[in-house]
């Protein structure tokens, strides 16, 4: 059994469930609790480049304010981040709020 196969997959799982790159490397020589601690400080560093990445692809300060699509940002950080915002919601908030909120 490869000795990083624990680290592997918990870097594996830890990816898919918080949306954040992982690697073995990450994980290896921890224990649970210092595994989960690092990976879930990865994931919450990675809040507001992954917010503003949404942003730019749905709300792109480049397009008319008439084309942004509150829709699909509203599904972006629900799915990403299990919350049950809508596009009405976002659109009150506003661009400008919206990495705040």
């Amino acid at each position: 059994m490869d000795e990083d196969y624990g680290a592997a997959t918990f870097a594996e799982f830890a990816a898919n469930r918080l949306g954040v790159e992982f690697d073995a490397a990450d994980f290896s020589r921890a224990d649970f609790t210092e595994a989960e601690k690092t990976a879930r400080d990865k994931a919450l560093r990675m809040v507001p480049t992954q917010i503003q990445e949404a942003m730019d692809e749905n709300l792109s300060a480049d397009v008319d304010r008439k084309d942004w699509n509150w829709q699909a940002m509203a599904n972006q950080v629900n799915s990403r981040w299990g919350l049950k915002t809508t596009d009405r919601q976002l659109k009150q908030i506003g661009r400008e709020e919206l990495p705040s909120f």
